[in-house]
C-alpha cells in the first residue's frame, strides 16, 4: 500500500508544480484529492467540463541514466534474460522460439510506421511488453526506463558492459555506441523544442491512413510526421545492426528508444491541452469540404475507434507463462495517464560534450562538408538581395513573442495532464465557441521533374502570399496557423544513414544547424511497407518566422508583386544520390481563428 501511496504523492507533487498551476478549478484525483487544471484564457470553464477521475495504478517511467532508477534497470536485465531463456508457448511461422524473439516478430509483422497510427501502436506495444517484463522479472512495480538521447548521446552504460553471454542487455550488432553529432541535428534539444510546438497532430505524429499497415491498393497510406522522420529514424539508422531493421526489438535499447519517443508524445499532448489547444487529429466533419478532402471518413473518430494489435497478454500459471493475442483501440491508449503511464523528467548532472562516435564496426563515413544544391532549377529564380527588399510595414513584422518554456525538469510538461479524451473534447469544444471554423485556404500540389538535388519555384499567387504572411504573423492567443508541406514519392535510399534535407528560399544550403532557411530533414528506417517510396509532412510556419526575423521574406510585402516560394531538396550522407525526380510537394494552409481580428493585421 505504501508503494501506491508514494505514486499518488509523486503525481500530486508533479502536477501541482508551477508549470501547471493556474487559478482555475481543480479536478478529482482518486475520488478525494484534486490538482490544478488549466481553464480558458480568462480563467473560466465550460459548464459541461466535469471532474475526471485518475487511476491509482500510475507507473512512473524514469530515465535510464537517473541513479534512482538503478533497480528498474536491473529488473529489466533480469526480465530480458528470462525472456531469452524461456520458450514461447506458441509457434511463430510454424517454428519454436523464445519470448524475446516472439516480441521482435510482433514488430516485424504488425508495427505501424509512416502514418498517424505510429505513436498509438507503439504505445500499446510498450504497454504490453512492460507487463511481460513484470511477469518475467517477478516485480509488479517495474516500469520501463527511457533513454533521453538529447540529454545523453551515449547508449546507457548497462547496455555496453560484458558480452551477450554475461549481459542480457548487450547487443553485438550495434555499429555505434555514441550518437554522432554531425548527422543527428534532429535530436538536439532546440530542435526537440520546435517539435513540441507543432500545432497539429499531423505535423507532429503523422498523417491520415486507413490502417496501421496497408491492406489494399485503395488504402490511403498516410505520411510520416517529423517526430518519426527525424529523431526516431535517425537514432535507428545511426545505431544500425539489429536496430536498423524491422526486427529492431531484438536489441534491448529499442524499448528505451521508443519510451523516449512516447515520452515526447506525452510532452506534446500535455503542452497542447494545457494551452486549451486540440491534441487530437483534426476532426474534419463540417470543416473541410468533401470536394477538397478525398477521404472525409478519416476523422478523429475513425482514428480513436480503430483497433491496433499484434500484441500478447501474458499470464503465469505455476511456472508456465501463457500468451494470448491482444489488441486495443487507439482510444484506450491515447491518454497516457488513463493507461497508467507517466514520465519523470531528469537531466544528467554533467552534459556530454560533442564527440566522435565510438566505432564498433566499420561504418561508411558521411560526405565531407556541407551539402550543396547543385541540380537544375525547374524555374528561373533570382533570390532578392537585401538592397532590393522593399520597406516592410510595421504591421507585417510580428510582435516578438515570449520565448516558449524550455524542456527543463523544472517546467517541462513531461507528466501528462490526467484528462480523459472525453474531457479534452469538451474543453476543445468550449475553445471553439470563440473562434472561426477550420478553413482550408491553400491546397495545391507541385511536382518536381528533375533528378538528384532539386529546387522548385512554386508559382506566385495572392493566395500563397497571404498564407505565408499569416504564418509570419501568427498570434497564438487569437488564431493558430498551419502551413503544411507534404512531400510524396520519396525513394527509399540505398545508403542506410542517408538523410533528405529541405530548405526554403535558398538554392544552396548553408547547414541545418544554423540556416534560417532550413525546413527539416527525414531519416529512413526499416523496409518499405508495401511501396518503394514514402511520404512525410513538414510544418513551414517555423521556417517562415525565422526568415521573417532574418528579413529574408518569402512573401511580397508591397501587396503587388508576389514572389514564388522556393523549396530545395538535397540528399545528405548518400553517396548513391538516389533519384528524386518523382517528388511531389503539396501545400495545405489551415487557419483556426481569424487573423483579421489581430491588433496588427497584415497590409496586402
Amino acid at each position: 500500500m505504501a508503494h501506491s501511496s508514494d505514486r499518488r504523492h509523486f503525481l500530486l507533487s508533479t502536477l501541482g508544480a508551477a508549470a501547471y498551476a493556474t487559478p482555475a478549478a481543480g479536478f478529482l484525483l482518486n475520488g478525494c484529492k484534486s490538482v490544478n487544471r488549466p481553464g480558458m484564457p480568462d480563467g473560466s470553464f465550460s459548464s459541461d467540463d466535469a471532474p475526471v477521475a485518475v487511476p491509482s495504478n500510475i507507473n512512473i517511467r524514469k530515465s535510464a541514466t537517473d541513479p534512482s532508477n538503478a533497480k528498474n534497470m536491473e529488473l529489466y536485465r533480469k526480465g530480458v534474460a528470462a525472456m531469452k531463456a524461456i520458450p514461447f508457448p506458441l509457434k511463430i511461422d510454424g517454428a519454436d522460439t523464445n519470448w524475446w524473439v516472439a516480441h521482435a516478430d510482433i514488430h516485424d509483422k504488425f508495427c505501424s510506421h509512416r502514418n498517424w497510427f505510429f505513436l498509438p501502436w507503439h504505445r500499446g506495444y510498450l504497454h504490453h511488453f512492460e507487463k511481460v517484463i513484470r511477469e518475467f522479472c517477478g516485480d509488479p512495480s517495474f516500469a520501463l526506463p527511457y533513454w533521453d538521447w538529447s540529454d545523453d548521446r551515449s547508449i546507457p552504460q548497462p547496455f555496453l558492459t560484458g558480452d551477450v553471454a554475461s549481459n542480457a542487455l548487450f547487443n553485438a550488432s550495434r555499429k555505434v555506441t555514441e550518437l554522432p553529432d554531425i548527422t543527428l541535428q534532429s535530436i538536439k534539444k532546440e530542435n526537440i523544442q520546435i517539435l513540441i510546438e507543432k500545432p497539429q497532430f499531423a505535423t507532429f505524429g503523422g498523417g491520415e491512413s486507413h490502417h496501421p499497415r496497408p491492406k489494399s491498393t485503395t488504402d490511403l497510406l498516410g505520411a510520416m510526421g517529423p517526430l518519426e522522420a527525424g529523431p526516431h529514424n535517425n537514432v535507428h539508422a545511426t545505431i544500425l545492426g539489429d536496430m536498423g531493421d524491422m526486427t529492431s526489438p531484438l536489441d534491448p535499447i529499442f524499448w528505451l528508444h521508443h519510451c523516449n519517443i512516447d515520452r515526447l508524445w506525452s510532452v506534446w499532448a500535455a503542452s497542447r491541452t494545457f494551452n486549451n489547444q486540440d491534441s487530437l487529429p483534426s476532426d474534419k466533419k463540417g470543416q473541410v469540404p468533401d470536394a477538397v478532402d478525398k477521404h472525409p471518413e478519416l476523422n478523429r473518430d475513425y482514428w480513436l475507434n480503430h483497433k491496433i494489435g499484434g500484441y500478447y497478454s501474458v499470464t503465469k500459471e505455476g511456472d508456465t507463462f501463457k500468451a494470448t493475442p491482444a489488441e486495443m483501440t487507439v482510444r484506450e491508449v491515447y491518454d497516457a495517464i488513463q493507461l497508467g503511464i507517466a514520465y519523470q523528467p531528469y537531466k544528467s548532472p554533467s552534459p556530454v560534450a560533442p564527440h566522435s562516435p565510438a566505432i564498433v564496426a566499420e561504418v561508411a563515413k558521411p560526405e565531407a562538408g556541407t551539402p550543396k544544391v547543385t541540380g537544375p532549377v525547374t524555374a528561373p529564380v533570382t533570390p532578392p538581395t537585401q538592397a532590393a527588399t522593399p520597406p516592410v510595414p510595421a504591421s507585417v513584422i510580428a510582435t516578438p513573442e515570449p520565448a516558449p518554456p524550455s524542456l527543463t525538469p523544472a517546467n517541462a510538461p513531461v507528466i501528462p495532464a490526467p484528462v480523459t479524451i472525453h474531457g479534452i473534447e469538451k474543453r476543445w469544444k468550449a475553445v471553439k465557441k470563440n473562434i472561426a471554423a477550420l478553413k482550408a485556404r491553400v491546397k495545391k500540389s507541385f511536382g518536381l521533374a528533375t533528378v538528384g538535388p532539386v529546387t522548385i519555384a512554386i508559382p506566385a499567387s495572392r493566395e500563397l502570399n497571404d498564407a505565408l504572411i499569416d504564418a509570419a504573423l501568427q498570434r497564438k492567443e487569437l488564431y493558430d496557423v498551419t502551413l503544411c508541406m507534404t512531400v510524396s514519392n520519396i525513394p527509399f535510399p540505398k545508403a542506410p544513414k542517408a538523410e533528405l534535407l529541405f530548405y526554403m528560399n535558398s538554392t544552396s544550403s548553408t547547414g541545418e544547424a544554423t540556416s534560417p532557411n532550413f525546413i527539416g530533414s527525414m531519416g529512413f528506417f526499416g523496409h518499405r511497407h508495401g511501396g518503394a517510396t514514402v511520404d512525410t509532412i513538414f510544418d513551414l510556419v517555423p521556417t517562415v518566422k525565422k526568415l521573417t526575423k532574418a528579413r529574408d521574406f518569402p512573401f511580397d510585402t508591397s501587396g503587388r508583386d508576389f514572389k514564388p516560394l522556393i523549396i530545395s531538396a538535397v540528399w545528405k550522407s548518400n553517396q548513391e544520390n538516389d533519384d528524386l525526380g518523382g517528388l511531389t510537394i503539396s501545400l495545405e494552409h489551415f487557419v483556426i481563428g481569424d487573423p483579421a481580428k489581430t491588433k496588427n493585421p497584415p497590409r496586402i
